[in-house]
């Protein structure tokens, strides 16, 4: 009888480690190189739990035969650690093969790192920038002839209002979708990662309470393996964060804007990064609309109208530059700078109490625990000051550009005015590309790497509770 019923239990622990081979197999095949590892992996741990549980169950069936039911009570307890054992293992395999196999699903539908050329995607949205300039250069006409403010009816307010709504869609249609899409991976990466480290920390708080052995519940050992797993899981998205940055250099690259690896990290830490990306890539592509109204405006010859019409649409461009220019410096200044104010208050403040308690604290050990926030509490200052600074800094160049890029308005808007010589147009649009080459110079920020790895983190810390709201 005693034998019988521990024949009965190892079968179940095989059948339960049939159960988990056959879903890892199936995780396999859909997943296909992404799942291999944890299919080798489950097949090894498999093959441990049977030959465990046969050679256990040799001894057991020995033993049975000496002394009945001491024999019985064992095959019990060894059958139900290897039922334990096998239903966790199988389990966890098919939960790995599960992550695995969504993992792969995600990463099929990720965008491409390598989209279209700047070239190839000009192409694509000339037509759809041409309607977008002529429909501001109407409205840009308009605001020339409206009255300062009505009641009723348009004015310049109004239609000025108007106008940068369409510069908004203009920017965001010529915004790079290939950049945009590596800045979202490496944010959701990110947001993994950070996911991950709550995992990690839930699995060691539960493993605190969790048997170390049970027929359902998760072991100490079966926490430990996740634990393990998720942490290979941070290595595994850190190095994707570090291979997306290499494809943002080389995007970068393509549109003029020459950073190395560190210097692209440092960037991407900046709250202000979207923006300073933003007006890159559009100058580029400004740059190169320009050249094409250029070609059109020789190809009207003595056409003055349409002539003037292509020009127009240049003077609607340098008005595009301005209104980036101008968002960008008031976000620093009405967002970015009071919202780091508003977190030195707050540390300023702790760090003061902080350093009443370290005086107050008798017991060491709470004085030494007492220092050590003191110390981060001085980081937080510190990486704020220095972030104050090279905001301010990178506002100030963005100021210096604009002016430079307002004395090119004014004098584009008194040619589009009065210019009767097509020839004239077409020298001035010339002379516009360096223009273009000139702001965007003038406002990519001085990128010094960080001093640790310990200030780049809080630094990046520093800018998501900026952006938090």
């Amino acid at each position: 009888m005693g034998t019988m019923v521990f024949l009965l239990l190892l079968f179940g622990a095989f059948n339960a480690e049939a159960g988990w081979m056959d879903s890892a197999e199936n995780a396999w095949q859909k997943t296909q190189v992404v799942t291999g590892e944890v299919l080798e992996a489950t097949k090894e741990a498999g093959g441990e739990v049977l030959e465990a549980t046969k050679e256990v169950g040799g001894e057991a069936w020995d033993a049975s035969k000496e002394v009945g039911g001491e024999a019985w009570d064992a095959s019990k307890e060894v059958g139900g650690e290897a039922w334990d054992a096998s239903k966790e293992m199988g389990g966890q395999a098919l939960d790995a093969s599960k992550e695995a196999l969504a993992s792969a699903s995600e990463s099929s539908s990720e965008p491409e790192s390598r989209g279209p050329s700047p070239e190839e995607r000009f192409a694509d949205i000339w037509e759809e920038v041409l309607q977008h300039l002529d429909d501001g250069l109407v409205v840009f006409d308009k605001i020339k002839e409206a009255p300062d403010s009505v009641f009723i009816g348009e004015d310049k307010k109004s239609l000025r209002k108007d106008f940068n709504e369409i510069l908004d869609e203009m920017i965001a249609m010529l915004d790079d979708p290939g950049i945009r899409a590596l800045r979202e991976r490496i944010d959701s990466l990110r947001s993994q990662i950070e996911e991950t480290k709550r995992e990690i920390a839930d699995y060691r708080e539960k493993r605190v309470t969790a048997p170390r052995k049970h027929m359902v519940k998760t072991t100490k050992n079966g926490y430990d393996r996740r634990i393990q797993e998720a942490e290979e899981d941070i290595v595994g998205f850190e190095r994707e964060i570090d291979a997306t940055h290499l494809q943002l250099v080389e995007h970068f690259k393509a549109i003029g804007l020459e950073l190395d690896l560190n210097q692209v990290t440092v960037l991407l830490s900046r709250v202000d990064s979207d923006n300073i990306i933003q007006m890159s890539v559009v100058f580029d592509i400004l740059k190169k609309i320009t050249a094409q109204l250029m070609a059109l405006t020789e190809s009207s010859e003595e056409e003055i109208k349409t002539a003037k019409r292509y020009y127009g649409m240049h003077v609607v461009l340098i008005e595009a530059v301005l209104h980036m220019q101008s968002k960008y410096i008031d976000k620093i200044s009405s967002e970015y700078l009071p919202k780091i104010d508003e977190i030195t208050d707050k540390t300023l403040s702790l760090s003061r109490a902080t350093q009443k308690n370290i005086a107050r604290e008798s017991d060491a050990r709470r004085k030494e625990i007492y220092r050590k926030n003191l110390q981060a509490q001085e980081l937080t200052l510190k990486v704020a000051r220095l972030y104050v600074d090279n905001l301010k800094s990178q506002r100030e160049k963005v100021v210096v550009a604009k002016k430079k890029a307002m004395d090119d308005f004014k004098l584009a808007d008194n040619t589009y005015e009065t210019v009767n010589v097509s020839a004239d147009l077409v020298d001035l649009l010339n002379s516009s590309q360096d223009a273009f080459t000139a702001v965007m110079t003038l406002q990519v920020p001085e990128i010094v790497p960080f001093e640790s790895a310990e200030m780049q983190k809080k630094y990046q810390e520093l800018s998501r509770m900026i952006q938090a709201k």
